[in-house]
């Protein structure tokens, strides 16, 4: 079964966003910003993680959707199938152990293999 795994928002401030979903949401935090995760700092609730990645200092928005992280069976297969989708962009594949696509013209997603995991969730 294909499932979310993780959801990226874009935050100017990484620390009042993840203390927002810390201290009012109540998740918990697993990494900080150049752990093991780059730049992101990345939360969970045990079942799914929140990534909140950098916003460029000239944004408008001070936080928004970055992407949906999902974990597909096969991934080749789940690409075969996103390529024949007229609402999917799958130009921005990138060749790594998961890849990029654009679907709704601005719904940014991650597709991944059981196995790939997020800090924080499980990787199956």
């Amino acid at each position: 079964m294909n499932r979310i795994k993780h959801i990226a928002i874009c935050a100017k401030d990484q620390e009042r966003a993840a203390q927002f979903y810390e201290q009012v949401m109540g998740l918990k935090r697993v990494t900080d910003k150049g752990e093991m995760t780059g730049s992101s700092i990345f939360l969970t609730d045990g079942f799914i993680a929140l990534a909140i990645v950098p916003a460029r200092e000239d944004a408008e928005q001070d936080v928004w959707l970055d992407h949906i992280g999902f974990i597909v069976d096969d991934s080749q297969g789940m690409f075969d199938t996103l390529q024949q989708h007229q609402e999917v962009d799958v130009s921005t594949r990138e060749l790594k152990p998961f890849y990029k696509v654009r679907a709704l013209q601005g719904v940014d997603m991650d597709i991944a293999s059981p196995g790939r995991s997020w800090p924080g969730i499980a990787s199956n």
